[in-house]
């Protein structure tokens, strides 16, 4: 048929299927209204400046294990489906929330400002996406910050360990100061954890459009953490979410202590 052709021509033509719009931030960005209180817009920019950050490795991740592989007809990773990190539900409390729903689907955009699809700093056991496994929480005592992201991929079954190593991996980053203007070094950085994997079979008719060549494959579905060390960037971090992060501290522990003891 001619549209197996087309298909399979624009498959031969690229190493990865992947849409913008599947990614956390894009149409937020694209409609994103100025007249906003200041602080809100900082917020914004910080926020998704931490999506970028964890976007980039993912990006990075795909690169290394698509590298000897021309088209997406024999890369291991075949399609990035989605990445988010709120997986369409509403913050606090989504670890407690999200099962029984489909993963990895992109859930649309939402209007309210507490439900963009944008990072949170996972302050207690209830603000991620799952209970970590790993214990880490945002917090003084270990110098960390910690947020939780989603990502699903097709991916030839024989390549899902590889996958996940490479994800969690070191990766090298350059680095000027963040003034810029600074001597540049080059440094590695390692800040991903899984911390859930899910697989699902592909089903035929949601697909019909992507040429994935004739390896077996299946949808990989991931939840993950990725931390920051605070003193790395504690230096361009806005002054009003270190504010609002330290009052969900003292909320989270005053809750904590709280709960009868058995």
């Amino acid at each position: 048929m001619i549209v197996d052709e087309i298909c399979r021509e624009r498959a031969k033509s690229i190493s990865v299927y992947a849409n913008p719009a599947d990614l956390s931030g894009y149409d937020f960005w694209a409609d994103y209204k100025l007249a906003i209180e200041p602080n809100e817009a900082i917020e914004d920019c910080w926020y998704f400046q931490l999506a970028y950050w964890v976007i980039t490795d993912t990006f990075d991740t795909i690169s290394a294990v698509n590298s000897e592989y021309d088209s997406v007809l024999t890369a291991p990773v075949k399609r990035l489906m989605q990445m988010s990190f709120n997986m369409g539900l509403k913050r606090p409390g989504a670890g407690r929330r999200f099962r029984g729903r489909g993963r990895g689907r992109r859930s649309p955009q939402q209007t309210n400002r507490d439900e963009v699809d944008k990072p949170t700093y996972v302050v207690s056991v209830n603000d991620g996406l799952t209970i970590p496994c790993t214990g880490r929480l945002s917090d003084d005592a270990n110098n960390i910050d910690v947020i939780h992201f989603n990502i699903a991929v097709v991916i030839n079954i024989k390549s899902v360990l590889p996958f996940m190593q490479q994800l969690c991996s070191a990766k090298k980053h350059k680095f000027k100061g963040f003034s810029g203007d600074e001597l540049e070094q080059t440094f590695k950085h390692n800040q991903i954890t899984v911390l859930e994997t899910k697989f699902r079979s592909v089903e035929d008719e949601p697909y019909s459009l992507y040429d994935y060549g004739e390896d077996p494959v299946v949808e990989l579905d991931l939840i993950c953490e990725y931390i920051f060390n605070k003193k790395g960037y504690e230096e361009i971090k806005p002054e009003t979410v270190t504010e609002k992060l330290i009052k969900a501290a003292e909320e989270a522990n005053s809750k904590d202590r709280s709960r009868p003891r058995r």
